[in-house]
């Protein structure tokens, strides 16, 4: 007995041993991946770039082009972000026919939201491709946003006195970057003069509410607020603006915006070392005006008769008040907008005023549960500003789920106004993505969605004000089963996850799924490794990249001495 004991503890501590060894190669096969600043240019056609109508002087990329190098030489890991397509749309003075400098196209750099004519108030509330900066900033997720904006608003008011409408429009739109992500750094530029000097008095004004109230204020507050000043750039010592900067009375020429990057470049210099933070979890949305339906995806986990919706139930305030919820908002098939209430759920702005409907799936046939990688909500209506306003809930495998009760754990509220133009039959798509991580939601045993009094105005778009209503169509849950061993969630089973289980291997309680525990037993160990052994080398993503071949040969030895001297151990 004393023998069987001490072998039997021998051949634990070398399987340990083993798995260990294994785990020192697998860190090595996998890369570490840094993650980038991300950069928002913000503000109108000189973030853009736009020279003169003509085109007679080359475009650069605004100050962006040169500022790319610089980042780039300073051994900067940064990404622009923004969705504008100005220039590119060729609004207003067409299609650039020269570039000077790096093309940013090509260097997938060409990120920002600049939009030619734009005053403040077009920034904040969104206008044409604008989708306006609460939406901006949600999408794209700055570290970083430099802003430059004002010089149209100024033509706007007039040359003289102090231009406190545009102050305070200004400190609108300050607010709402910062409300919308406390943490973010921020420079606001001092705008550059008209080349006439027409409007000098109201710039010089307006620069120095900037520098002087503007930002202390908000670094008074804790904020991460600067400001560079980009009018000096333009004039010389004696304040006479220098004319060989410009291409026509307000936007630069190439010379101007690379000073423009310079001045950037040191503002970015003196905050110091800026951390990325993690994106996670993001709404987008697409806006289709006319009558052509958004093609529904394949991988709907909710869809009845997929194979993978087990029940489902409903309940709230407005789950029924324009048809039903449930039958409706899985049965995969998009109607026309003007459809009948049967198949649209909506209502009209109430306080408080809600339906949500919980789909639970199969977990008898993948006990493991879903990994959800994207979740889409539909809506239309014959009115191009329909918006959309949703919670989602969730239970993991194991969680107790009672009928005709909410879910317990929530994901978070996403919101979407996709327009205020003047288009009808208006389709919204809202894509629920994680922006870092391939999925949303791993494990999953139910999800719920919950449609909220909406968020928006329907007039202006802005949020916090009822809207006039909402109409929604179709609920899609992307995703696939989680597959038994893949601890990175990955969806393949391979070397990686093996290196994770052995990190792990027998070292405590308390662990999870993401550190090798995949019978959900607390601990790490043989039972396991039997686990992963078994499901070793599935593949569920045809993405996937097979291993190196020494790899796999080193891996399947390790998994067969292991598993052999596990079933040898009394």
């Amino acid at each position: 007995m004393t023998f069987i004991r001490r072998n039997k503890m021998r051949l634990q501590h070398y399987s340990v041993t083993v798995i260990i060894a294994c785990a020192l190669f697998t860190i090595a096969a996998v890369p570490s991946v840094a993650v980038p600043i991300r950069i928002m240019p913000l503000g109108d056609s000189i973030t853009a770039g736009q020279t003169d109508p003509n085109w007679v002087y080359p475009f650069s990329f605004s100050y962006r082009g040169s500022l790319y190098t610089q980042l780039t030489d300073a051994g900067y890991d940064f990404q622009f972000v923004g969705d504008s397509p100005e220039p590119w749309n060729g609004i207003p003075y067409g299609v650039p026919p020269v570039i000077v400098g790096p093309d940013l196209r090509t260097a997938g750099q060409d990120g920002h939201h600049g939009y030619a004519g734009s005053r403040i108030t077009n920034l904040i509330n969104g206008s044409g491709y604008d989708p306006g900066i609460v939406a901006a900033m949600n999408a794209d997720q700055p570290d970083l946003v430099l802003l430059m904006v004002g010089i149209n608003d100024l033509y706007y008011y007039g040359n003289g006195g102090n231009p406190t409408a545009i102050m305070d429009q200004l400190k609108s739109l300050t607010d709402l970057i910062l409300g919308t992500k406390p943490n973010v750094n921020m420079i606001v530029a001092q705008i550059n003069p008209y080349n006439d000097g027409s409007l000098t008095n109201s710039v010089v004004d307006y620069n120095n509410y900037i520098k002087d109230t503007l930002v202390p204020d908000y670094v008074s507050a804790g904020y991460n607020v600067s400001t560079v000043d980009q009018y000096s750039n333009f004039v010389d010592t004696n304040g006479t603006i220098n004319l060989s900067l410009y291409s026509n009375i307000v936007h630069p020429n190439a010379a101007g915006y690379e000073l423009m990057a310079d001045t950037w470049f040191d503002g970015i210099e003196a905050i110091g070392p800026i951390t990325p933070e993690p994106l996670g979890v993001h709404a987008t949305g697409t806006f289709s005006p006319g009558t052509a339906s958004p093609v529904l995806p394949a991988g709907n986990l909710i869809v009845e008769g997929a194979g993978t919706l087990a029940d489902y139930f409903s309940g709230g305030s407005a789950a029924m008040s324009w048809g039903a919820l449930i039958d409706d908002m899985n049965n995969g098939v998009m109607t026309p907008p003007d459809a009948s209430h049967t198949t649209i759920l909506a209502w009209d702005g109430v306080t408080d005023d809600f339906g949500w409907a919980v789909y639970e799936l199969d977990t008898t046939t993948n006990t493991a549960g879903y990994n959800i990688s994207e979740i889409l909500s539909y809506a239309a209506w014959s009115d191009a500003r329909v918006n959309q306003a949703v919670e989602i809930k969730y239970a993991l495998v194991g969680d107790t789920i009672t009928a005709g009760e909410e879910l317990g754990r929530t994901l978070g509220s996403f919101s979407f106004s996709p327009s205020t133009n003047s288009n009808q039959d208006a389709y919204t798509t809202m894509s629920i993505t994680n922006v870092q991580d391939p999925l949303v939601l791993s494990g999953v045993s139910a999800i719920e969605v919950k449609y909220i009094d909406n968020m928006f105005d329907g007039t202006s778009g802005m949020v916090g004000e009822p809207g006039n209503y909402t109409a929604y169509k179709q609920f899609a849950v992307i995703g696939t089963p989680r597959l038994l061993g893949d601890a990175n969630d990955d969806g393949n089973v391979d070397v990686a996850d093996l290196g994770i289980l052995a990190a792990h291997y027998g070292i405590g309680s308390g662990l999870g799924w993401d550190n090798g525990d995949f019978n959900a037993d607390g601990v790490v160990d043989v039972a396991d490794l039997g686990v992963l052994a078994t499901n070793y080398g599935t593949v569920q993503s045809a993405q996937s990249v097979p291993e190196p071949s020494a790899f796999a040969g080193l891996i399947g030895l390790c998994l067969a001495v292991i598993l052999s001297i596990g079933r040898r151990t009394p």
